[in-house]
């Protein structure tokens, strides 16, 4: 058959039937595509495509139909609405064939992908809203308790500070949950407007270190400041505080209980933050992946969403500068986050 030759010679990997029946048959196999001859012993091609349309299993598999009989266009619009993806009569040039059928692919892969994300985001949803049910449910009777032991003359005052703590952090957990969340539609929706003003960057990571040490779980890392003086540009500083604060949870997380280290410093026409863990490092393969969304370092037993990094790299970029990681397995991992001092 010449539409098999042509396409075996193009690089596809051809399987062939004789009817409609085989091709029903095939489509069980899930290929990448079907070309269907509108004119078939058993079946015609339009009900070949009908069937499979209707079938969730094969509804996603593209259908070209080719035709040598039915040429006009009443025949082309009814193979269409049939369900194929795609019609041509034959004698049909070997060059568009092949592009109809690259161009064929090329949507469904579309397809695949704008799939994936929706599943992806309706997954990450589902597990955000059942954590933030988590945490209101929780701090809700912590409240009440409270309120009981406020009410007694003679409630634990100690008891009461450390509930209290707890509300807190929880209230933080949540406050940065939503946050990302926001952050995240804004960037998609390229809605983010940074608001440029001289900062000093190494006041700006003091105030951030101070902050963590004082959020910082018992066992849990701890950041140390390296910083030989002031490192002046042109910064939002709110969106800079989001870019350190991400990067010092994420070092304080996978840190192991060691010191974190976060060093300011003035490279040329550019202010340099690094931030180093002590911690497992990352795994062969993750280093490509850690600033994607919804993507994780090594398990913990602390919550995480997958947004910090994939927002520092943002951020970053929107300041005209670039983050990277540098990590082995065992060796901690180190980010480097470049800005420039001026808006070019």
């Amino acid at each position: 058959m010449a539409t098999r030759r042509t396409l075996e010679r193009a690089g596809y990997v051809v399987l062939e039937g004789s009817c409609g029946a085989d091709a029903l048959r095939l489509a069980r196999q899930r290929p990448a595509l079907m070309v269907l001859d509108v004119h078939m012993p058993d079946l015609m091609g339009p009900q070949v495509a009908h069937k499979l349309k209707l079938d969730p299993e094969t509804r996603s598999i593209p259908i070209l139909q080719l035709s040598a009989s039915f040429t006009d266009e009443s025949d082309r619009a009814f193979g269409l609405q049939s369900g194929a993806d795609a019609y041509l009569t034959e004698p049909v040039e070997p060059e568009l064939l092949i592009a109809t059928i690259q161009a064929l692919l090329r949507a469904r892969s579309a397809e695949r992908v704008a799939e994936r994300a929706l599943q992806t985001r309706d997954e990450f949803l589902s597990i955000t809203s059942h954590d933030i049910r988590g945490l209101l449910h929780a701090l809700r009777l912590t409240l009440d308790v409270q309120l009981l032991r406020a009410q007694d003359r003679n409630f634990e005052r100690d008891a009461m500070v450390r509930a209290i703590r707890r509300s807190v952090a929880d209230v933080q957990q949540m406050t940065r949950l939503v946050e990302d969340l926001l952050d995240r539609t804004q960037f998609e929706a390229g809605k983010l407007i940074l608001h440029l003003r001289e900062t000093d960057l190494v006041e700006l990571v003091r105030g951030c270190v101070q902050r963590s040490r004082g959020e910082a779980a018992p066992g849990e890392s701890t950041p140390e400041l390296d910083a030989d003086g002031p490192v002046v540009g042109m910064f939002d500083p709110v969106r800079i505080d989001q870019v350190v604060s991400n990067l010092l949870t994420n070092a304080m997380k996978y840190g192991a209980g060691k010191p974190t280290r976060i060093s300011v410093r003035r490279e040329g026409e550019s202010a340099v933050i690094t931030v180093r863990d002590q911690g497992p490092g990352l795994q062969p393969g993750e280093r490509e992946h850690v600033f994607l969304r919804f993507e994780r370092g090594v398990r913990t037993d602390r919550a995480g969403y997958g947004l910090g990094l994939w927002i520092v790299r943002e951020l970053v970029r929107l300041h005209g500068g670039e983050v990277t990681v540098e990590s082995a397995p065992g060796d901690g991992a180190t980010f480097r986050v470049t800005l420039p001092l001026r808006p070019k």
